[in-house]
């Protein structure tokens, strides 16, 4: 009796394999470089060369912005920068840096994992270095409708760059409409209206995948069907044998 039982498991097992593997379409993952802002051309736009997926310039709302080369370790070109003037004094939803991320036509974005955002930033205030003058960030995007940061951080000194690397949840996976990441920034009120935030070197890195196609979810619906009359029809024969 247990052999009998254990081949119509056997069976039945290996009837899903060959439906999975017959209806489910193959799935490429490619890692890319979705955005990629190195702000060389002082335009914003991004330097990736994926084809799978589109993002707009970066841009700011309702900050004071340009493009500037700090120079602070001799090798920068030129940053994206906020006057002080401009930033609030504590992170308001209102005002930031921006861009967002658009998967092509039948794409879904995966966004998901380690150091999946990458930039610095960095701080000037006039030449007084260590006056407490501060340049505050948190990253949100429409993933959560900007309800949540992601990450934040804060510069400790004047005339330094510092690197952020931001690891994005499951949930940046799966994205077949645009997302769009948000820099909120401020200064604690500390920074006098000539100081600067700068962010520099902003990268997203990821993949792009087809968005799964609706027949084969039903094809596979259908297969299970079929397998398990299979096995229906073998127990019958076999209790009537």
């Amino acid at each position: 009796m247990k052999s009998k039982w254990s081949k119509i498991v056997g069976l039945y097992l290996g009837s899903l394999v060959t439906v999975f593997i017959l209806c489910s379409s193959p799935q490429r993952a490619e890692a890319a470089v979705l955005a990629e802002y190195l702000f060389n051309s002082s335009t914003g736009a991004s330097t990736d060369g994926n084809n799978d997926s589109t993002a707009n310039a970066f841009g700011a709302v309702n900050l004071t912005t340009s493009y500037l080369d700090p120079n602070y370790n001799g090798t920068d070109s030129v940053s994206f920068r906020a006057t002080a003037g401009s930033m609030p004094a504590a992170p308001l939803a209102i005002a930031y840096f921006t861009f967002t991320i658009t998967p092509t036509a039948g794409n879904q974005l995966m966004m998901s994992g380690n150091a999946a955002l990458t930039f610095e930033y960095a701080r000037t205030d006039t030449g007084n270095f260590n006056q407490g003058k501060q340049f505050n960030w948190a990253v949100r995007s429409s993933v959560d409708s900007f309800g949540s940061d992601v990450a934040t951080g804060a510069t400790a000194a004047g005339a330094i760059w510092y690197g952020a690397s931001v690891d994005l949840p499951s949930a940046f996976d799966n994205q077949a409409a645009a997302v769009e990441f948000r820099f909120l920034v401020w200064d604690n009120g500390v920074n006098a209206p000539t100081d600067f935030g700068f962010l520099d070197n902003v990268v997203l890195n990821g993949s792009v995948t087809p968005v799964p196609e609706p027949v084969n979810v039903a094809l596979g619906v259908f297969g299970l069907c079929v397998a398990g009359a299979g096995v229906g029809r073998r127990l019958y024969l076999r209790a009537h044998s």
